[in-house]
């Protein structure tokens, strides 16, 4: 995705072919759709300075509501980040659910104009069909809105445990709800199609030991409640918005400190008003200041070039050396490992090599030890 993002469509393609472990000429047309449909995601929703995900999944698992606005977005490209956030979701509660202490975030996604989503006729619709069907038993559910239920197929309707049905004019929306849920009987369907108050509705549930449907009335929100402050004029007050951005600013100031240090141009060098600011790589920036961290600290160095040192208490050192706010930290530390070798102490294999040998459990661990030379 970095080589993508730095060159686009001029990406090498021997260097796509080695990261997809293609052969550079037998398979040199594998590698030019890969560098293609890549550009093209990348060009639409990358944004190496983004921090979106790691604060939706950090203040998802704060019990907080979360609303991502995509209203600025075209059609396809809403469907493609709304699926991506669904999917990172969906499987960071999988993996948790096969641990031994799992943390998953129990999550209510909500899709509106659901038909749009959950008929299966585009690859965009994949990660909303497998939240629906598959997200109940990783603690993920989702409240579906549609004007048109018969546009979404019956096994993924029948999947409802709640619902509130209001009026509808179309008789085929009204049979596929009957096939969904036989609770629904040509009486309740009639009452529906002829609804004449607004509001009115049926609701039904599966849960609490009694299915049956019984009639509601819904009120609008806005007749209820009026906004405080219309006219925008109150001060800010403290929010959890404002101490999440806080909270992760704080985490990204000390190495950007170093970065602007750095950036800052020599007495004679002209400065062109004209340059665009580039985005700050977040991901980069807390790799690199982790690094730091172990290329100072000697003992670390020393035990490396001795008797060496599992690569799990380099992973360690490293995930402690990454801000509490980034999700995955412990994946990120593990596959940081070789890179902080390698500008530690040099190549793999020529300055550095790891081999296996028990531990306490009597299970083989990779160990890395420095190469002594002669």
């Amino acid at each position: 995705m970095n080589l993508i993002d730095q060159s686009g469509n001029q990406t090498s393609l021997d260097a796509i072919g080695k990261i997809l472990g293609l052969e550079s000429r037998s398979q040199e047309v594998e590698a030019l759709a890969a560098r293609g449909n890549m550009t093209t995601i990348v060009r639409t929703l990358h944004d190496k300075g983004s921090q979106l995900m790691d604060m939706l999944i950090y203040s998802l698992s704060q019990g907080k509501l979360c609303i991502v606005d995509i209203s600025q977005m075209r059609g396809t490209q809403g469907l493609m980040l709304s699926g991506l956030i669904l999917r990172r979701i969906f499987d960071r509660n999988q993996k948790e659910f096969t641990e031994a202490s799992p943390k998953t975030i129990p999550t209510i996604a909500v899709i509106e104009e659901a038909q749009s989503v959950l008929n299966g006729k585009t690859t965009t619709s994949e990660p909303y069909i497998t939240w629906v069907k598959e997200g109940r038993k990783y603690d993920l559910g989702a409240l579906l809105i549609t004007q048109q239920p018969g546009s979404i197929p019956t096994d993924i309707l029948s999947q409802g445990d709640n619902w509130f049905i209001f009026h509808l004019l179309s008789t085929a929306d009204l049979l596929n709800l009957q096939r969904a849920n036989a609770h629904f009987s040509n009486d309740i369907l009639s009452v529906l199609l002829n609804e004449p108050i607004p509001g009115q509705g049926v609701f039904w549930s599966s849960v609490g030991g009694k299915p049956y449907p019984i009639s509601l009335r819904v009120f609008s929100f806005e007749y209820i409640y009026s906004v405080l402050d219309p006219t925008y004029s109150r001060p800010a007050i403290e929010t959890f918005a404002r101490k999440l951005t806080a909270k992760f600013q704080s985490a990204l100031e000390p190495r950007l400190e170093l970065l602007d240090e750095s950036a800052i141009p020599a007495e004679n060098e002209p400065v062109s008003n004209t340059e665009v600011e580039e985005p700050v790589d977040t991901l980069a920036v807390y790799k690199g200041k982790a690094i730091e961290a172990f290329r100072a600290n000697r003992y670390l160095v020393e035990k490396i070039g001795g008797e060496g040192m599992s690569w799990g208490w380099i992973t360690q050192f490293l995930k402690e050396n990454l801000p509490d706010t980034l999700e995955d930290r412990n994946e990120i530390a593990y596959h940081l490992v070789r890179e902080a070798l390698e500008l530690t102490l040099g190549p793999e294999n020529a300055a550095w090599h790891t081999f296996k040998q028990p531990g306490r459990n009597g299970k083989l661990i990779t160990w890395v030890q420095a190469i002594r030379k002669t």
